[in-house]
């Protein structure tokens, strides 16, 4: 059937495919431009070519290579891999951005049947690059709602199956607005050239990694009929529990009440759907429901006065929007399978015995491997969160060492680092490496004593250690006053890149 159709006078054709990525839809878009006929596939949101396309061979060609780079963590692959299909999506996005003129017609329609198309093209980026195609900064500042907009980081549900993934600077950026910000305040406090960073936010902001506070129409698209639905629910559920609070008031003092709200909007930007509601994973739809009444009584915004937040009422808005968010999801069973699976979230039935282990197993070292994929892109803080995953599903040597050169990166973590790899030593008392490894991080917290006996196990366990054994010698002439002051800078870096 006919699902979306209008002129392109009207409606960039960018704008269309943002809407259709971000729906899901599946069917084909048919784009009537300049006397020309142009088709574009779409399965589940992402955009799919002919297989006869010539284009098409060399998207296939370019996915093959980068997926190979990735299996294999060969770093300077990926890397150039990732280039040239950046150079091929956004080739795609300006042809995209020419069609200026004449008609477009989506027909939602099944997929092909298997080889009849190849991609995914990586389409979030697409959208991304077509967002702020030759846009000066005035132009992008409006696109974000003015310099007194408030932004927030929306949820990364595509994760690693985004083949170009999130640049350094774009994670950047997400952490800062895990809470509310201003784009001034984001202009004021982050790294970078101030064109740059609007560029950034407006990318961001096309596929929903950053939004506006409340749930008004994404910056640069128009309002569709989904988001006047978003409101008009959120409306109608802040006026129902407003209703339950005045006949039964919230069982809370004023300090629990406020420690409460505190502790949910400091961990707001890292949580997920079931932890803002406190569910279990397989949680019951009732006691979604339940949930929902609990949180949304918790953070309804008529509470900003008792709450000494008078003047900041958008932060309690966001919050019981997000649940509210959370809530539609979760007590949708299509919603929440697909939500399960973008987050990993496994609420397969318990396995007994041997098979559960098993499967715990599988899970740990799958974590692992995305863990270590994370960690070769940059993204050292999803690297960590899937690695510790991992330890505790299968406490292994191997991943408490992946997770401990992950978090010697940040100087702020070496602690936790070094108590990992004692862990990973705890499992294997003799190996050299993690010796060796004890040794540099106790280097890099300053302690030269601890480094030298640990060296020296390394070197008991390992007498072929030679890393080992020129690092002891670095320390023996640095306490001779000789050469240098054996200073270690990047060695965890460098040992990483070299594992």
């Amino acid at each position: 059937m006919t699902d979306l159709a209008g002129s392109l006078s009207e409606r960039s054709a960018l704008d269309v495919v943002q809407n259709l990525h971000a729906r899901r839809a599946t069917g084909v878009l048919e784009i009537d431009s300049g006397g020309q006929r142009r088709r574009l596939h779409f399965v589940d949101g992402e955009l799919h070519l002919p297989g006869a396309h010539p284009l098409a061979r060399r998207l296939a060609q370019e996915v093959d290579a980068l997926r190979s780079g990735l299996a294999s963590n060969g770093e300077t692959a990926i890397e150039e891999g990732r280039r040239r299909l950046l150079q091929l999506v956004e080739r795609m996005a300006r042809v995209i951005a020419d069609w200026r003129a004449g008609e477009f017609r989506f027909d939602e329609l099944p997929a092909p049947a298997e080889g009849g198309l190849v991609g995914p093209l990586p389409t979030r980026r697409l959208v991304m690059l077509g967002a702020a195609f030759d846009l000066e900064e005035e132009a992008l500042l409006a696109r974000l709602g003015g310099p007194g907009a408030r932004l927030v980081a929306g949820l990364d549900s595509a994760g690693d199956s985004d083949l170009l993934g999130l640049s350094p600077e774009e994670r950047y950026l997400l952490e800062r607005l895990s809470g509310p910000l201003t784009v001034d305040e984001v202009l004021a406090s982050a790294r970078g050239e101030r064109g740059e960073i609007l560029r950034r936010l407006v990318e961001l902001a096309a596929v929903s990694l950053v939004t506006l506070v409340g749930l008004g129409p994404t910056p640069g698209a128009a309002v569709d009929r989904r988001l006047a639905e978003d409101r008009t629910m959120i409306d109608r559920l802040a006026e129902r529990i407003g209703r339950s609070l005045a006949e039964r008031p919230l069982d809370l003092d004023e300090t629990e009440h406020r420690r409460r709200v505190g502790e949910l909007l400091a961990r707001f930007g890292g949580l997920d759907h079931y932890e803002l509601l406190g569910l279990r994973a397989d949680a019951p739809e009732a006691r979604v429901q339940e949930a929902f009444e609990e949180v949304g009584r918790l953070v309804h915004p008529s509470h900003a006065p008792r709450l000494g937040l008078a003047r900041r009422e958008s932060a309690l808005r966001l919050l019981f929007e997000r649940a509210t968010g959370a809530y539609r999801t979760l007590s949708d069973p299509e919603a929440r399978r697909r939500y399960n699976a973008a987050q990993l979230i496994d609420i397969a039935p318990a396995l007994g015995g041997e098979a559960r282990l098993v499967e715990q197993r599988e899970m740990a070292r799958s974590s692992y491997e995305r863990g270590l994929a994370f960690s070769l892109r940059g993204d050292i803080h999803s690297a960590i969160q899937l690695l510790e995953q991992a330890v505790t599903l299968d406490r292994r040597a191997e991943y408490l060492r992946a997770l401990a050169r992950n978090l010697a990166r940040n100087p702020a973590w070496r602690q936790r680092a070094l108590e990992a790899l004692r862990g990973a030593l705890e499992l294997d008392p003799h190996n050299a490496e993690v010796r060796y490894e004890i040794g540099l991080l106790h280097e890099e917290l300053g302690d030269a004593g601890r480094a030298r006996a640990s060296y020296a196990a390394a070197l008991r366990s390992d007498p072929a250690h030679a890393a080992a054994a020129g690092r002891m010698e670095k320390l023996r002439q640095a306490e001779r006053g000789a050469g240098d002051r054996g200073k270690v800078g990047s060695l965890f870096d460098r040992i990483f890149r070299r594992s």
